[in-house]
């Protein structure tokens, strides 16, 4: 059983507001499922800052921003991440959907570099990913 079916069936059948905490691209799901989708809010509501110091939009992104031994970290999040907050990195279909989820996850596609689309949206050209994200 999917994901998406289970979430639903202890939202309906339990009263629990059950949702799933990644960044699918509201695109690929039936609009039925998009209010158990939270979107990511990587490098625009939270950033992420490692043991040595550097900043990178998510946890799990490529690249780094800089480093806050360096440069402030009000320097890197209002001008090294500004880039990113203006979304004007996605595929121009994300920036004109009506969804506006923010593309999905950048940080799926680990091929890609920091400035990527989902892989589901990098991969759904005449694919079935659909399908296998909700069956």
């Amino acid at each position: 059983m999917s994901v998406f079916p289970q979430l639903e069936r202890i939202r309906n059948e339990l009263g629990i507001l059950a949702s799933f905490g990644d960044a699918f691209p509201l695109c690929l799901l039936p609009a039925k499922y998009h209010d158990y989708v939270i979107g990511c809010w990587q490098g625009t509501g939270f950033g992420h800052i490692d043991h040595q110091g550097n900043v990178r939009s998510c946890s799990i992104a490529k690249g780094s921003y800089g480093n806050i031994l360096e440069i402030p970290l009000t320097e890197i999040w209002t001008e090294q991440l500004s880039h990113f907050r203006s979304l004007k990195w996605l595929p121009v279909k994300c920036q004109e959907c009506d969804n506006f989820c923010g593309g999905g996850c950048s940080a799926s596609c680990y091929g890609g570099g920091m400035y990527a689309p989902d892989e589901f949206i990098r991969q759904s050209k005449g694919g079935d990913y659909e399908q296998r994200i909700c069956a």
